[in-house]
């Protein structure tokens, strides 16, 4: 019998995955965040942030430009 095994897909990553999933360099990811165009969750001393909103802030550069 064998067990079906899924795999999950993070809901959070840090600064570094992010830049890696968007192509920029972490300092960008780092910019976007001081400048409010991208929301981070703090845990703990951790800042992460939601694949989500990686997603969002893609759309929102396709519909027109900046978020």
């Amino acid at each position: 019998m064998t067990i079906p095994t899924t795999t999950l897909e993070p809901l959070l990553v840090d600064e570094r995955a992010a830049a890696r999933l968007l192509g920029v360099c972490p300092r960008t990811i780092y910019g976007l965040r001081r400048g409010g165009k991208l929301r981070a969750v703090r845990i703990g001393s951790s800042v992460r942030y939601d694949v989500a909103d990686l997603r969002a802030l893609i759309a929102a550069y396709k519909d027109g430009g900046t978020p």
